[in-house]
């Protein structure tokens, strides 16, 4: 059986449901996903500071995840701009 045939077999939803347990389960995820997060929310604020090897190893290896904390991070930036205005026109 080759991999089409089993993938078909086994269904799109259970490939996905037996991966959650893998989902963040390394420090270098949850690295990766909270600096994109803080660059996303704090992107108007140089870094004080410059990234060491580690960081940036991590970033490198987990970047789909710094890129969703990225856009988790602007759309929170967003919600926070947009609830402070609505709250301000009353």
């Amino acid at each position: 059986m080759d991999k089409d045939e089993e993938r078909r077999k086994r269904g799109f939803m259970r490939g996905i449901w037996t991966s959650i347990p893998y989902f963040l389960n390394w420090y270098g995820e949850w690295h990766a996903l909270i600096e994109g997060f803080c660059d996303g929310f704090c992107w108007f604020v140089k870094r004080k500071y410059k990234p060491d090897d580690d960081l940036k190893e991590d970033i490198q290896s987990e970047h789909h995840y710094y890129n969703i904390g990225l856009v988790l991070g602007l759309a929170s930036f967003v919600a926070l701009i947009g609830a402070i205005v609505v709250w301000i026109r009353g």
